[in-house]
């Protein structure tokens, strides 16, 4: 197999050129810039290098190797080739960690596209090794339920663009992390190149969107597919923009913020904040980085939260809110976390969170501004256990987690008067949401020359961060699942028979209205309601639910996919029972006898939403007003 190029250290030698070694001469300093693409930036790595070495050995004046008269090269021969060889060990050090994807980090979508077609169509006498090969270069194992399935990914050039898009993308980004370019005063939260690379792709969605269109279908009695007569729907009208997700996130919490005031719950931001070791280019402090990626410091903190909830959770402590993922400017992520709980259990929390966060907690006071000397300061779990917090030293003290209080303020009527808990949360949301949607900001440098505010900057960047590492904005959690519930509900244009099913529907429809809701409408969900008629927030409660009770569920059904695999794909919602009832368990011998707790579910009704089959079509062109312009342009369409 051709590859574009090698990057082992012995074939990188391109030099910089033209303006880029016109600035490097002025300067004095190497032009380090992810535009500039892999090759030219190890070649810059490579000059940067042997120039700091070539300075301990021979004085700050001296950059290049011609700088050495030639008798002291002659003399020095040995120690110059020791040094050499420490560059290119420092250079090999940058690549190879990303394995058998380095040879490819410099490719463009048309290079991977091509690459994707060599690789499908390049056979072997086993399927396996096969497998094995394509588990060697993408770093991780084929999806797939069998050995078939996951030979015909092998075999399918879709499936290796859009695994090489996404390993080539991380594994580029991973080697500017390594080359320091990403961080303050720098490519801050993602590279320049990932940017570019986000907005094209933003821009083929947006036209393949708005060329595209739905067809309604049906199944004949051979199962054929039948195309309906009706008219066509743009996708571009039906598609879910990020306004629009913005929307349903913030009515949810609106609503869990009314339930929570109804159930006399505290609340609370969190901010917590990675250890050292996952920063890349720290802003304070030395250098401590583990040379791991974003996506796997955010699987680090996942890993001690679930271990947070579950500690908590034994202890029959529930807790709700909504986690939302930034990045710090060296793309290190860190959390921002809402939380609801009962207010007795603040010491319990705060203690557990602790345990797998221990790098230090500041307890901020209720009404104190940015920066209090009545703010609490512990270093560790036994000085919070014993309630002994230390004084606080300034703006310099470091902590990782900061815990936040929301008080209520209220007027005399008893509502709501400031300290919303949403206003808090809306600060955090609103990064969420691209920039087109947001009102621009004032003018900066980092806006100059595109037409862009340092807003619509700064979110192009983060949203490019998200979309190279895969990583989700923001997250519910301790309510019950019913975001897809709540979709499929404003879907069905008619209310359902059953009482249960039709009171839902009219609570996150807002009304008995039939029929479509347009985009736009004034047809609102009642989040509160729906929230309370599904059990309200996890919060509110102690231990486990016992006895029956009634849950919102998805219907799916099972498909193959293209592949042969067995997936399920929601068709509608299902009304459930559930009891939780203890029962007798024996074990594998059949003597000793124990009592068990089990859950028994029973189907109350179920009503499928998705009873078309929709087909996707390219937009026709008007071909009357082609053939009107054709014929007053002189041509004939004949």
């Amino acid at each position: 197999m051709n590859w574009k190029f090698n990057l082992h250290p012995s074939h990188v030698g391109e030099q910089c050129t033209g303006d880029e070694a016109a600035i490097k001469k002025a300067s004095g300093k190497f032009v380090f810039s992810s535009r500039r693409g892999v090759v030219k930036l190890l070649a810059s790595y490579r000059e940067e290098q042997l120039s700091i070495l070539l300075k301990q050995r021979y004085g700050r004046n001296v950059q290049t190797e011609d700088e050495i008269p030639a008798y002291v090269r002659r003399e020095d021969a040995e120690a110059l080739d020791r040094i050499r060889l420490e560059v290119d060990k420092r250079v090999a050090a940058i690549i190879e960690t990303e394995g058998k994807i380095a040879n490819y980090i410099d490719f463009d979508r048309s290079d991977i596209r091509q690459l994707a077609v060599r690789l499908a169509e390049h056979e072997y006498r086993d399927p396996a090794d096969k497998i094995r090969f394509a588990e060697a270069l993408l770093g991780a194992p084929i999806p797939g339920a069998s050995l078939e399935s996951q030979h015909e990914r092998t075999c399918t050039a879709m499936f290796w663009r859009r695994a090489l898009t996404v390993r080539v993308s991380r594994a580029r980004e991973q080697f500017f992390l390594r080359l320091g370019l990403i961080g303050r005063n720098k490519e801050r939260y993602s590279s320049s190149l990932s940017v570019d690379a986000r907005e094209q792709q933003l821009y083929a969605q947006e036209k393949w969107m708005r060329e595209t269109v739905l067809v309604p279908g049906k199944v004949d009695n051979d199962n054929n597919d039948v195309t309906r007569t009706r008219r066509e729907i743009s996708l571009s009208d039906v598609v879910k923009r990020p306004e629009h997700k913005f929307a349903k996130l913030y009515t949810f919490v609106k609503g869990m913020e009314s339930l929570g005031d109804q159930q006399k719950l505290a609340s609370a931001m969190v901010t917590i904040t990675l250890d050292p070791r996952w920063h890349p280019n720290p802003l304070h402090g030395k250098k401590k980085w583990n040379g791991k990626s974003p996506r796997e410091a955010h699987k680090s903190f996942c890993k001690g939260w679930q271990a947070v909830m579950r500690d908590l959770d034994r202890h029959g402590i529930k807790l709700s809110g909504l986690r939302v993922v930034e990045p710090h400017r060296d793309a290190c992520p860190h959390y921002h976390i809402w939380l609801l709980y009962r207010p007795e259990h603040e010491t319990k929390i705060l203690l557990a969170i602790m345990r797998y966060f221990p790098l230090g907690l500041k307890v901020r006071t209720p009404g104190a501004g940015q920066l209090s000397d009545k703010d609490e300061i512990y270093e560790n779990r036994l000085d919070l256990a014993a309630g002994a917090p230390r004084t606080w030293r300034g703006i310099k003290d470091k902590f990782q987690v900061e815990f936040s209080r929301i008080v209520r303020k209220l007027d005399a009527n008893g509502e709501r008067r400031a300290c919303s808990s949403a206003s808090y949360v809306m600060k955090y949301l609103m990064k969420t949401l691209p920039a087109n949607v947001r009102k621009p900001s004032n003018k900066s440098r980092d806006g100059a020359g595109t037409g862009k505010s340092s807003d619509e900057v700064e979110i192009s960047r983060v949203d490019a961060f998200r979309s190279v590492w895969g990583i989700n904005q923001g997250q519910l959690f301790g309510i019950a699942k019913c975001l897809t519930i709540w979709d499929e509900l404003r879907r069905i244009q008619n209310a359902p028979e059953h009482p249960l099913m039709k009171d839902l529907w009219k609570k996150a429809r807002g009304g008995e209205a039939v029929g479509r809701v347009e985009k736009c409408s004034e047809q609102k969900g009642d989040a509160h309601a729906f929230l309370e008629a599904l059990g309200g927030l996890d919060a509110a409660r102690n231990g486990k639910r016992n006895g029956k009770r009634l849950v919102v569920a998805r219907l799916v059904e099972e498909v193959r996919n293209r592949y042969g695999d067995v997936i399920k794909r929601t068709t509608g919602i299902r009304l459930l029972e559930k009891e939780r009832k203890k029962v007798k368990k024996v074990d594998s011998k059949g003597k000793a006898v124990r009592y068990g707790w089990k859950i028994f579910t029973e189907v109350v009704v179920s009503i499928a939403t998705k009873v078309e089959k929709w087909k996707f079509e390219k937009k026709r062109s008007n071909l009357f007003n082609l053939d009107k312009k054709s014929t007053a342009a002189g041509f004939s369409t004949a």
